[in-house]
C-alpha cells in the first residue's frame, strides 16, 4: 500500500476544537500514565502511596514552574528506594513525560511542568521557598557577609530532614546553614554577656558612687563606659531587628505568592501590602501587588467612578446627590476606601446645607405664587431626604395648582 492509499487529512478549526487546547490534552496525558505507573509501583512493589510519585514530578520542576533538568545522582524522593525509582523514570520515559540525554533526565515539554506545578500542595511550595531562600542567601554571602537570622533557621529546621534526604541542597549550601547557626549562637552568647555585664557594671557603679563620693572622677568614666556598651547592645538589637523584618517580609511575600496561585488576588494583595511594611522599597512585592490589582480589575473602574462623582460635585448643589451615589458605588469596590470615605464625608457635609437652601427657596416662591420654582426646589429636597413627607405634601400641592 502506498501513501496515496491512505485517506487525506485536512488540520481545519473543527478538528482543532475537537481535539482541544494543547495543555489540557497534555495534561490529561499526564493524569493518565501517573495512574498508569502508580498501579505499576503497587503491582511491583507494593507500593500505595501516591505521594511518591508526586514528590518525582515535583523534583523536576522549580519554583517558578519551569523545568528543572536533573543528573541521576541528583534525584532523591524521600521513601522511594534506587529500585523503585529506576523504575518509575524508565516508565517516565517510555511515556515520553521524560527526556534522557546526555546523561540528564528532563520533563519532556513545559506544559508538563506547569501542570505539575499547579497541582503542588501549599506544603510542597513552602518547601521549595526554604530551598531558594538558602540559595539566595548563599549567593549574596560573600558580599553581605549576612547569615541566616533565628527565624529563617527555624523554618529550614522543619525540613531538614526531607532537605537531607532529597539531597536539595549542595554541601557548600549546608556549610554556610551550619556556619548561621553557630554565628546565632555567639550572637546570642554575646548579646547576654553584654547585658549582664552592663547590668552588673551600673549595679556596682551605683554603689560605689554612693559608697564613694570621692571618687565621683572614676565613676563618670564607668558610666561612659557602660553608656558605650549599652549603644553597642543597641546596635546589635536593631540589626537584629533588621533581620527579623527581612524574614518577615520573605513570609508574606511567600503567603501572597501563594493566594496568587489560588485566584485570591484581594487576600493576596493585602499579603504584598503587609510585606511592604516590612519593606517599603521591596520591588518583588510591589510587582506582585501591581499585577494582582490589574487582574482585579478595580482599580480603573474605582478612579472612573470618583472621577465622576468629583464632576458632579463640582457642577453645584443641584448635583450633589448624584456625586454622593458615585462615591458611594466606589466605596463598595473595596479598593481604596480611606479615599471614598473622605469623598462621601464631605458631601454629606454639604448635603444638610443644601437641603435647607432648596427647601427655603421652594418656601419663597410657593408663598408667591411660583409654583414651577418652587416645585423645582422641593423636588431637589427630596431627592435628599426622600422621606420628608412635608416636602411630599408640596410638591402634590403645586403639581395641583400647575394642572389648575
Amino acid at each position: 500500500m502506498s501513501l496515496q492509499d491512505y485517506p487525506h487529512t485536512v488540520f481545519n478549526n473543527a478538528l482543532i476544537d475537537k481535539v482541544g487546547d494543547i495543555g489540557k490534552v497534555l495534561g490529561e496525558f499526564l493524569d493518565i500514565q501517573t495512574a498508569v505507573i502508580q498501579t505499576s509501583l503497587e503491582k511491583n512493589f507494593k507500593v500505595r502511596d501516591p505521594g511518591l510519585l508526586s514528590n518525582l514530578f515535583n523534583a523536576f520542576i522549580t519554583l517558578e514552574g519551569t523545568k528543572r533538568p536533573l543528573r541521576k545522582n541528583q534525584i532523591a524522593v524521600a521513601g522511594m528506594t534506587d529500585e523503585q525509582l529506576d523504575h518509575c523514570l524508565d516508565q517516565l520515559e517510555k511515556a515520553r513525560i521524560l527526556r534522557f540525554e546526555d546523561g540528564v533526565f528532563e520533563l519532556a515539554h513545559d506544559t508538563l511542568a506547569l501542570h505539575i506545578s499547579e497541582k503542588r500542595s501549599v506544603d510542597e511550595v513552602a518547601f521549595l521557598e526554604v530551598i531558594k531562600m538558602v540559595r539566595d542567601r548563599y549567593s549574596l554571602y560573600a558580599t553581605t557577609h549576612t547569615n541566616l537570622n533565628n527565624n529563617e533557621l527555624q523554618l529550614l529546621r522543619s525540613f531538614e530532614g526531607r532537605l537531607r534526604k532529597e539531597k536539595s541542597l549542595s554541601e557548600e549550601e549546608w556549610d554556610y546553614v551550619r556556619k548561621s547557626n553557630r554565628a546565632a549562637l555567639r550572637r546570642r552568647f554575646v548579646i547576654g554577656s553584654i547585658v549582664l555585664t552592663i547590668f552588673m557594671i551600673l549595679a556596682g557603679f551605683s554603689f560605689y558612687s554612693f559608697r564613694q563620693r570621692a571618687r565621683a572622677q572614676q565613676s563618670e568614666e564607668a558610666a561612659v563606659a557602660a553608656q558605650k556598651r549599652a549603644e553597642e547592645t543597641l546596635r546589635l538589637f536593631e540589626a537584629e531587628q533588621a533581620q527579623n523584618a527581612a524574614s518577615q517580609y520573605a513570609e508574606h511575600l511567600a503567603k501572597g505568592r501563594v493566594l496568587m496561585g489560588q485566584s485570591e488576588y484581594l487576600l493576596a494583595m493585602q499579603e504584598f501590602e503587609t510585606a511592604l511594611e516590612f519593606k517599603e522599597d521591596g520591588d518583588e512585592a510591589l510587582e506582585l501587588k501591581a499585577q494582582c490589582e490589574k487582574l482585579t480589575g478595580q482599580k480603573g473602574r474605582f478612579e472612573q467612578l470618583i472621577t465622576q462623582g468629583d464632576n458632579f460635585y463640582s457642577q453645584g448643589d443641584e448635583f450633589l446627590i448624584n456625586a454622593l451615589e458615585r462615591y458611594q458605588q466606589a466605596r463598595s469596590l473595596q479598593y481604596d476606601n480611606v479615599l471614598a470615605d473622605s469623598k462621601i464625608t464631605t458631601v454629606r457635609g454639604k448635603l444638610e446645607g443644601a437641603f435647607d437652601k432648596f427647601r427655603k427657596n421652594g418656601d419663597t416662591f410657593f408663598r408667591a405664587g411660583g409654583f414651577a420654582y418652587a416645585l423645582q426646589n422641593y423636588e431637589q429636597a427630596l431627592r435628599i431626604k426622600p422621606n420628608d413627607t412635608f416636602l411630599k405634601g408640596r410638591i402634590d400641592e403645586c403639581r395641583l395648582n400647575l394642572n389648575q
